[in-house]
């Protein structure tokens, strides 16, 4: 009885235990597919009216954006802005039949995850792994995403963030706290940039680790400051570098400080 009682026990803390993480892996942001790989999707003529009007409108939290036809090549663009905790938009290509051409998830300056590329009857004809720039690397875009969180730049849960725009004049969209839905991004994509600097090897040995660089604007009065954030992508470990800029009488730029 004894014997039946633990394995009963131990059956249910392997349950408890599996169904955990099963939950976490659900909800992890970088395993997150708004789409169905491989699978097309068709440009949207309906809310940009014939392919001839922008269409921005608001779906489970995310911001679609769909760009009028080109008049030139006749081609379409959508971009897809996530809700804040995901952090990043998906930039579509159509053909001019309105079958997707692309499709690839982006994260200002930074491509990641599966790019695909269609024909124009919706076949899959090529898959490029935007992934395999971070083999070998430990801060990876999530973790990125953590760093910037304790370091103050923004906060995914709540919509804070340390942007200021004070001059010329102050933008009515840039509230602190932003919304968490894809406006986040969208608004942000403004101010923050983003690139990534694999390791550089030099006869079979590393002689600078990999390197993200995350580049912050604000503007107070009249004053442009650029905060860049230099985090080693081994370790996470930072150094932070700010310039700032003034703007002279006549409009233009004169650097103040290195």
């Amino acid at each position: 009885m004894k014997m039946k009682t633990k394995l009963i026990v131990l059956i249910l803390v392997l349950t408890c235990i599996t169904s955990c993480y099963v939950k976490k892996q659900t909800t992890m942001r970088w395993i997150f597919e708004p789409y169905e790989l491989g699978v097309p999707e068709r440009y949207d003529m309906v809310k940009t009216k014939g392919g001839t009007e922008w269409a921005i409108y608001e779906r489970n939290g995310w911001i679609i954006e769909t760009w009028p036809k080109s008049k030139i090549d006749g081609e379409g663009v959508q971009k897809d802005y996530a809700p804040a905790y995901y952090f990043y938009m998906i930039i579509k290509y159509y053909h001019p039949n309105g079958m997707l051409k692309s499709r690839v998830k982006y994260m200002l300056g930074v491509t990641f995850g599966k790019k695909e590329f269609f024909d124009e009857q919706g076949n899959l004809v090529e898959i490029e792994d935007r992934d395999a720039k971070f083999e070998g690397v430990k801060i990876k875009r999530e973790e990125l995403m953590e760093i910037l969180e304790k370091a103050g730049v923004v906060n995914f849960k709540t919509g804070k963030h340390s942007i200021v725009h004070n001059w010329p004049t102050k933008r009515k969209d840039l509230t602190n706290p932003l919304k968490t839905d894809g406006s986040f991004y969208k608004i942000l994509e403004d101010y923050i940039t983003i690139s990534f600097e694999p390791a550089k090897i030099e006869d079979g040995e590393e002689v600078n680790p990999p390197m993200w660089y995350v580049g912050v604007h604000s503007y107070d009065y009249e004053v442009d400051y650029l905060t860049v954030y230099q985090i080693n992508a081994h370790t996470g470990k930072y150094i932070v570098k700010k310039r700032k800029r003034i703007m002279s009488p006549e409009f233009k730029y004169v650097p103040i400080e290195d």
